[in-house]
């Protein structure tokens, strides 16, 4: 699948539109008609993100382009969020929460209604790590007690 999203030239206009589309097709789960009916009225591009796509029988669903910010010191970094953790998404449009279909292996959410205005949503989120060490120090404080005073992770990124 990675050998598709990758073959349309990034270097050329029309390589990256394609790329953009593949990608926005394949992780929004949208179907042909939906990609090419998108309007650039759909893209929110208010914090949260995210793309509103009409679907079959009108019915409307938001792929929200979640972002966590990291910050540390004087950088900080973004992260866009497409797996959120089953069971804790809840959706609030106008302060209240609202009733949404939420897939959790994509992130997509499909209202039952059109909201009236801007959802915002809160959720937690795994992120795969691995350690960034080959050697863990353990330190011997007693017979059969070890203590490990810190583990190294670091994210992995697809």
């Amino acid at each position: 699948m990675q050998a598709l999203l990758d073959a349309p030239n990034p270097s050329t206009v029309s390589g990256l539109r394609d790329r953009a589309m593949l990608h926005l097709a394949y992780a929004g789960g949208l179907r042909v008609g939906e990609l090419i009916a998108l309007r650039v009225d759909q893209f929110d591009m208010r914090a949260p993100c995210a793309i509103h796509v009409t679907g079959k029988g009108r019915r409307e669903r938001m792929l929200p382009l979640w972002k966590k910010q990291y910050a540390s010191g004087p950088s900080a970094d973004q992260r866009t969020i497409t797996k959120p953790e089953a069971g804790t998404v809840v959706v609030r449009v106008g302060g209240n929460p609202v009733s949404v279909d939420v897939d959790h292996l994509t992130g997509l959410v499909t209202f039952t209604s059109a909201p009236g205005s801007q959802p915002y949503a809160d959720f937690l989120f795994d992120v795969p790590v691995r350690f960034d060490t080959d050697h863990l120090p353990v330190v011997a404080v007693a017979y059969h007690i070890q203590q490990v005073a810190s583990i190294a992770l670091v994210e992995v990124r697809a």
